[in-house]
C-alpha cells in the first residue's frame, strides 16, 4: 500500500508515530482520543461494518479476527473449523490451561479456531511447505 504524499498522509503519520512512541495525550494513561475525521459514524451495523472494512487500519489481532469473522460470514457456504494445538509439551503441572491458550493470538499465528469456507480468499504469510506448494507464491 502507499499512501498520497499529501498533508492528509502526513498527519496521520504522525498520528502513528506519537502513538507508536507515546508522546501523543492519553486518557487514563491507555486510550487515546482518535481525531474526528478518523471515526467512523454508526449507521447501522452492516453500513457501518462496511465502511470500517473499506478504511480498516488496525493494530490488535482480536479486532482482526472479529472483522474476519464477520467477512467471512458474508461468504455463501458452509463454514468448518480449522483448530490449532492447544496444548504444552512437559506441563506436568497443568499450569497452562487450554481455555488460556486457546485465547492467546500471538502476531504471526493463526487463532486457536480458524473458521473457513471452500472458495474463501486467503494469503499465506509464510512458505509452510514449499514441496508441495504451500507458499508465498515464491519458489
Amino acid at each position: 500500500m502507499q499512501m498520497e504524499n499529501n498533508d492528509q498522509s502526513n498527519n496521520f503519520m504522525n498520528f502513528l508515530l506519537r502513538i507508536g512512541d507515546g508522546s501523543e495525550s492519553a486518557i487514563n494513561s491507555d486510550m487515546i482520543k482518535i481525531p474526528d475525521q478518523m471515526i467512523i459514524l454508526w449507521l447501522n451495523e452492516q453500513d457501518s461494518l462496511q465502511n470500517l472494512i473499506d478504511a480498516i487500519s488496525t493494530t490488535k489481532n482480536e479486532y482482526i479476527d472479529y472483522l474476519n469473522k464477520k467477512i467471512i460470514e458474508q461468504f455463501p457456504r458452509t463454514s468448518k473449523p480449522f483448530y490449532a494445538y492447544d496444548s504444552v509439551l512437559n506441563d506436568m503441572n497443568n499450569i497452562y490451561q487450554t481455555k488460556f491458550l486457546n485465547s492467546l493470538t500471538p502476531n504471526g499465528l493463526p487463532p486457536y479456531e480458524l473458521m473457513l469456507k471452500v472458495g474463501d480468499p486467503i494469503i499465506c504469510l509464510c512458505n509452510l511447505d514449499s514441496k508441495i506448494g504451500y507458499t508465498m507464491g515464491q519458489d
